[in-house]
């Protein structure tokens, strides 16, 4: 069928109608596709784009050879400066539908397209493939080299497919920094195996579960933010921090620099992590509460504030 789409939506989905509403994979807003329904929900159906009839002038060649087969990525078929706008736009809406509220956003911050990441969340499946989910799927899709994972991270999972991964493992996270940490989860893993596997792939440390196994327990990170202000920001191998690190650090000045011009006396930073914006606010207020579920984030949290004598 043919569909107009109209509105991005979260997840890489357009939205279109014809004689329902569709969640359209693939389109990018105000083009017409030919769409093929690949599932139906009470309200709604899940198209995905067969055939592009009247295309963006914002559609590109996306440049990973596994794009629309990984489920890593969404918007590969986007210029660049268009997806920023279609996540704004996604925001907007959420605000309007959900909130009632309107509001108008500054001016977007960006940052490399392609090798920033610093964290990733690796899948294997039964047979040893190494890569991501497809699209809604437990399918393991092999890649040769990620295009949004940082250079010291595609080396690294290059050299996790050289090896014979320990029975029972499921999945990966690797953590870059200083040094490179993974956490790993699976089922019936023998420890001293997957210590051998971690030494052999150059991995400094890694925990099974949360248990940390061998070497490094945390990798660190520089938090500068101008040539007068800095930090040390240190991550345990199962603790979340923002993957695009430049990003992160302009989104952290802007943050910082806003507290301090305001002349709070007190902060309460919510699901703050290990500190990411908790310790750089600290220098500029009285007091900052900084809180948080994970048990691990917290620990590194009053680590890093004693590393940064906070």
């Amino acid at each position: 069928m043919n569909i107009e789409t109209v509105i991005p939506l979260y997840g890489g989905y357009t939205l279109g109608r014809d004689d329902g509403v569709v969640f359209v994979e693939g389109a990018i807003p105000g083009e017409v596709v030919e769409a093929e329904i690949v599932e139906k929900k009470k309200n709604y159906r899940i198209a995905r784009v067969k055939r592009v009839i009247e295309a963006s002038p914002d559609r590109v060649v996306p440049a990973c050879p596994v794009f629309g087969l990984c489920g890593g990525c969404h918007y590969q078929m986007i210029n660049y400066e268009r997806q920023v706008r279609i996540k704004e736009e996604i925001i907007l809406d959420c605000l309007k539908r959900i909130a009632r509220m309107e509001v108008q956003l500054d001016a977007p911050l960006y940052g490399e397209p392609w090798h920033y990441r610093k964290r990733a969340q690796i899948k294997v499946s039964k047979e040893g493939k190494i890569g991501f989910y497809r699209p809604l799927s437990h399918d393991v899709v092999e890649f040769e080299e990620c295009l949004l994972l940082s250079p010291e991270l595609n080396n690294i999972i290059k050299r996790l497919k050289s090896q014979t991964i320990p029975q029972g493992v499921r999945e990966i996270h690797l953590h870059s920094g200083d040094v490179i940490v993974a956490s790993v989860f699976g089922e019936g893993i023998d420890r001293e195996s997957l210590i051998g596997f971690a030494k052999k792939a150059g991995i400094s440390g890694i925990a099974f579960h949360g248990e940390h196994l061998y070497g490094a327990d945390r990798t660190c990170l520089s938090l500068k933010l101008s040539d007068e202000e800095g930090y040390l920001y240190c991550v345990s191998a199962g603790t979340f921090f923002q993957s695009n690190w430049l990003l992160n650090r302009k989104v952290v000045a802007i943050v910082t620099e806003f507290v301090r011009t305001i002349g709070s006396e007190r902060v309460i930073d919510l699901y703050s992590g290990a500190g990411n914006f908790s310790i750089p606010a600290a220098a500029h207020v009285r007091e900052v509460i900084a809180v948080e579920e994970n048990s691990t984030a917290s620990s590194d949290a009053v680590e890093n504030a004693q590393l940064n004598e906070i």
